[in-house]
């Protein structure tokens, strides 16, 4: 964050930020790696700092998450179920996921 400070600015016009956030790459939630007022925040917290929204991507960890004691479902509603967490991004190839996705928010 700090580097995307220096490059654009205060008066930047981002609103979104988009990373992979799933059970197995759960950074943006566990690591301190941000710089924010000389105080170190994960991303989901400097990303709350800067008034950004976050998106998620990689629910399934490329279908590797998926096994029968846990639903597509559940790892949805897992991510969107944390704080800060504003929008997950999935695969809709097919008309019956997109369905099923919408029927989860």
């Amino acid at each position: 964050m700090k580097t995307l400070l220096k490059i654009v600015g205060v008066n930047h016009h981002f609103k979104f930020l988009q990373f992979p956030y799933n059970k197995i790459i759960h950074y943006a939630k566990t690591r301190r790696n941000q710089q924010v007022n000389q105080q170190f925040h994960t991303v989901l917290d400097a990303a709350k700092e800067f008034g950004l929204i976050t998106v998620t991507s990689a629910p399934f960890n490329l279908g590797k998450l998926i096994d029968r004691d846990c639903t597509p479902n559940d790892h949805l509603l897992s991510i969107l179920g944390e704080q800060n967490i504003s929008s997950v991004m999935v695969g809709m190839k097919h008309l019956n996921h997109v369905i099923n996705n919408l029927r989860l928010i």
